[in-house]
């Protein structure tokens, strides 16, 4: 996510990250550009740097209804829950134990 640089005259850009006048998220990384600044979520969390969760509540996503969807920066992984086998989670088998 962005936004753009406050202009408190014609010749001073302001440095919302550090003045605390940007919208990211407290499990988010400010970065100041010339003319704006980014938002980008911290690790373990996902989302658009305004918003930011810690698990997949909310987003698209492809795994499967066995399988648990974690956060990974701006995107996500699938791991089968026990008792499912799968390679990456979107898409899950029971485990045959006989």
């Amino acid at each position: 996510a962005q936004g753009n640089d406050t202009v408190s005259d014609e010749s001073a850009l302001v440095d919302e990250c550090s003045e605390g006048l940007h919208n990211c998220a407290q499990s988010a990384v400010c970065a100041d550009t010339n003319s704006s600044f980014t938002c980008t979520c911290n690790a373990g969390f996902i989302g658009d740097g305004v918003s930011c969760a810690t698990d997949c509540t909310g987003i698209t996503h492809n795994c499967d209804v066995n399988a648990e969807c974690n956060a990974n920066g701006a995107s996500f992984v699938c791991f089968c829950n026990a008792g499912w086998d799968g390679v990456d989670g979107t898409s899950c088998t029971t485990i045959n134990e006989c």
